[in-house]
């Protein structure tokens, strides 16, 4: 008996540290698991973001192509404004 109290303090010891080993690898895999779900959020984050990015380059090409319409049918309008003085101009000259 002398020597198992002896040792008692050295395996009530031992018997922590097996504990606190335990209770942190268990930690550590539910850790694990949080950071596989933010690490597949931020995946899904970042797609988002590419596919709004994506959205909004077309938009702005559209947005471009309606501006370049618009300026060519002014510049069209122009010139058929400007024919049509160049005529009327002539009418009354004459």
């Amino acid at each position: 008996m002398n020597d198992y109290t002896k040792y008692l303090p050295l395996m009530l010891i031992a018997a922590g540290l097996v504990a606190s080993g335990t209770t942190a690898q268990v930690q550590i895999g539910n850790h694990g698991d949080t950071l596989l779900d933010l690490s597949e959020s931020i995946d899904e984050a970042e797609e988002d973001v590419e596919q709004i990015q994506r959205l909004l380059i077309e938009r702005q090409g559209a947005q471009r192509l309606d501006i370049l319409r618009i300026e060519t049918e002014q510049r069209s309008q122009g010139e058929s404004l400007d024919q049509i003085l160049r005529l009327l101009q002539q009418q009354t000259g004459n």
